[in-house]
């Protein structure tokens, strides 16, 4: 779906045609950024005595990426370790000394709803950035986890460096 400008209120890399415009016309400008983005495929969490296990399946130009957390801790919601798995399964493609690191999962009320809102720490050989993403809850709470994981993670995705393929080792 086309993002839409105002003409004559673009930046420097806005397309030419908004730039020609009259200052009341409203031109559609493409989002290049998804081709490059990471869609959600699935989720599964299970819990055990021991822990929560989060799987996480995603997808991104074709290529499917798998993620897995675990966490220890059966008394709290299992939102932090969802967004991990969620990072790791990107993280199975990033190519380089770049790190994805989870910072914070937030369920909050927004307006009359509720949402999740997650930070993810970008950690690049000579940075730090901090990313935010968030989702409204609309039915399943563990798919709207994932769902502000990539908010976050697909905001820089189309600038970073990945790799054409992963091997999985089957145990």
């Amino acid at each position: 779906a086309p993002t839409t400008a105002r003409a004559g209120g673009g930046s420097a890399g806005a397309d030419a045609r908004a730039d020609a415009a009259p200052a009341d016309e409203i031109v559609e400008l493409p989002v290049e950024e998804y081709a490059s983005r990471f869609a959600f495929e699935s989720v599964h969490v299970s819990a055990t005595r021991g822990g929560v296990r989060a799987e996480v399946e995603l997808e991104r130009d074709g290529a499917v990426v798998f993620g897995s957390a675990e966490s220890g801790n059966t008394a709290h919601e299992p939102w932090a370790t969802i967004a991990e798995a969620t990072l790791r399964a990107v993280s199975e493609r990033l190519d380089g000394g770049v790190r994805l690191c989870l910072s914070d999962v937030r369920r909050v009320t927004l307006g009359d709803g509720e949402a999740f809102v997650v930070r993810v720490d970008l950690i690049e050989p000579r940075s730090v950035r901090a990313l935010a993403g968030c989702a409204m809850v609309t039915g399943n709470l563990n798919q709207s986890v994932v769902f502000a994981a990539l908010d976050a993670v697909n905001r820089v995705a189309g600038r970073l460096d990945f790799r054409t393929s992963v091997e999985y080792r089957i145990r």
